[in-house]
């Protein structure tokens, strides 16, 4: 049986789990797609294993052009988690869940721009209807958890079942923010990059989580602040079936056969 190619890219460890968990999260709904699904996790160059690589996910803050314009030679169909809006032309599909800044404009006619926290991919074990069948027991919860503490000193299964078992999350304003909001968790925002600028802002202007500081800890701890209803439904918990979604309309449109590594672009 011929296979369709996933290969991810996520960025390096000096960056926080929140890449990886993402990854996690498209690589899950892909794999639900069928069984000649593969995902593979691989680093530049090619991993050894592979001998196409029908699509390429990459996750990264840091990589220049270069980088993309490398993978790009290699693959049918690039796609890149790109929160700081650069949309370099080599890229096909471009997911950015920040909430409240204008739109891009996309690079090229071709090129596909999935924007907003609609595309926010949540791990599949934060979508069960009872935590308590994921092993996020309540007895077991603490009052706070400061997530951007743990770096990367944690699973990330773990990381989720202790922020599931919070009643306060401490965290920056990427996508353990979004998270946190879907679990409807009092959230304290802090801003770790550039980037996270306008969803640090709009989360706080639109009721979602308080700035972190001595005096918003207080009010949280002392239960006088309670975030926004999930029922707003900023994030969805579909943000991973839209992506994949994407991603395999994309190869439609260039007419990917499976398996052969043939590409031939047709207009839209």
């Amino acid at each position: 049986m011929t296979t369709y190619n996933l290969c991810i890219f996520p960025d390096d460890a000096s960056h926080g789990l929140g890449h990886i968990r993402r990854c996690e999260a498209v690589a899950h709904e892909w794999d639900k797609q069928g069984t000649n699904y593969r995902v593979i996790w691989g680093n530049m160059p090619r991993p050894k294993s592979v001998d196409v690589i029908n699509v390429a996910l990459v996750d990264s803050y840091t990589q220049p052009d270069i980088y993309y314009r490398l993978l790009k030679s290699e693959t049918n169909l690039l796609v890149a988690f790109q929160d700081h809006l650069s949309l370099p032309p080599c890229i096909d599909i471009v997911i950015s869940c920040q909430y409240g800044r204008a739109i891009p404009k996309r690079s090229t006619f071709d090129q596909v721009v999935c924007y907003g926290p609609a595309y926010v991919p949540i791990k599949w074990w934060l979508l069960a209807g009872s935590m308590n069948s994921y092993g996020f027991e309540k007895e077991q919860k603490g009052l706070v958890f400061d997530c951007d503490s743990v770096k990367r000193g944690i699973s990330p299964a773990e990381f989720s079942k202790r922020m599931a078992q919070a009643e306060i999350v401490i965290c920056s304003s990427g996508l353990t923010a979004y998270e946190a909001v879907f679990m409807n968790k009092t959230i304290l925002l802090r801003i770790a990059t550039d980037e996270q600028l306008y969803t640090y802002m709009n989360l706080i202007r639109d009721g979602y989580a308080l700035p972190m500081s001595p005096y918003t800890f207080i009010l949280a701890k002392n239960g006088k602040w309670r975030p926004r209803k999930k029922e707003i439904n900023l994030v969805d918990g579909r943000g991973a079936q839209r992506i994949v979604q994407s991603i395999l309309d994309g190869l439609e449109r260039k007419k990917v056969s499976i398996g052969k590594g043939s590409l031939t672009v047709w207009s839209r």
